[in-house]
């Protein structure tokens, strides 16, 4: 998407700000959106490449990450809390998007030698509609970054 004024986004555009993120879409052949989280005024598309119609929904309380969900959002909706285990056999390079739907606190967990590194130290989404970038930047090291809470 070209730089545009929001003023000239055309009716099939959409713009939702929120006091965490804004969210800029306008569909296009390459299904791509701009996600700009404004606590740190990081880019989420630079950390995880999100496309329309790759959500994985989950719905239960735990759900351990596959390699098929790189490039992917899993939306987790439960009313309880649920805890996403990111596996240490996730290559380099992987990055998905989890955004929490439900009331369920989400918890990140590593296994095995897997570590989750955020500066500071945060390993949970803050509540209902985070949104939370994970990304293996090298063997057993996982960033996030987004809406996030200790």
């Amino acid at each position: 998407m070209a730089d545009i004024r929001i003023t000239a986004l055309s009716a099939a555009a959409s713009l939702d700000i929120n006091a965490d993120y804004i969210h800029i879409g306008q569909p296009t052949a390459d299904k791509k959106l701009l996600l700009i989280d404004l606590k740190t005024g990081l880019n989420l598309n630079n950390v995880a490449n999100i496309a329309w119609g790759d959500a994985n929904a989950q719905t239960g309380t735990t759900y351990t990450i596959q390699a098929t969900d790189n490039g992917k959002v899993i939306t987790a909706s439960n009313a309880s809390a649920i805890t996403i285990t990111i596996p240490d056999t996730l290559s380099a390079e992987f990055s998905c998007t989890v955004i929490q739907i439900g009331a369920g606190q989400v918890t990140f967990a590593g296994s095995g030698s897997m570590v989750i590194k955020h500066p500071d130290n945060h390993t949970k989404t803050r509540k209902q509609e985070s949104i939370v970038s994970l990304y293996v930047r090298a063997t057993n090291i996982t960033n996030l970054a987004g809406d996030t809470a200790a």
